[in-house]
């Protein structure tokens, strides 16, 4: 039985979405100092399934221009599921009760996206580019209060591996 205070959160799945490296890019002639990243997410609610969906997408950044991108959805099982979403704002936010939850979730998702990107980088000039572990706080720029936008986008440097 769960407590009235505890919310529990399942993986139902944690999935590649997409990756693209778009053709016009020479990957050999890039500047490692120049590549960096830019982070969103979208999150939505289904009450049915009593899930929520976190869509996580990254695009390869060379200087301001986007050369690349890597998304990955998780779906996670919430219970009580009833306790957590509040609901949707008339201004699009799902509010929830814990936002402590919605960031454990993104930790998840951080995590899983940095594994596909040294997959999808292995055997390029990317290689040994990684993705730092980044606080969900740094997603909180765009939180009001308890409640969660549809999508956000977060700008970070490189790191690579010597």
């Amino acid at each position: 039985m769960i407590k009235k205070d505890k919310i529990e959160i399942l993986i139902v799945t944690m999935e590649e979405d997409s990756f693209e490296i778009y053709h016009d890019i020479d990957l050999s002639t890039l500047s490692r100092k120049k590549v960096g990243f830019q982070f969103g997410y979208k999150m939505n609610v289904e009450p049915k399934s009593e899930t929520v969906i976190i869509t996580l997408q990254t695009y390869l950044m060379n200087g301001e221009k986007e050369i690349g991108m890597q998304s990955l959805k998780a779906e996670f099982l919430i219970e009580p599921f009833n306790s957590f979403v509040i609901g949707k704002t008339d201004d699009g936010y799902w509010e929830v009760s814990s936002p402590k939850v919605v960031d454990k979730m993104l930790d998840v998702c951080v995590g899983g996206l940095r594994g596909m990107l040294v997959k999808n980088f292995k055997g390029t000039s990317l290689e040994g580019l990684v993705i730092p572990l980044l606080p969900s706080k740094c997603f909180n720029g765009h939180r009001r209060k308890r409640k969660y936008t549809t999508c956000l986008f977060v700008n970070f440097p490189q790191f690579f591996l010597r």
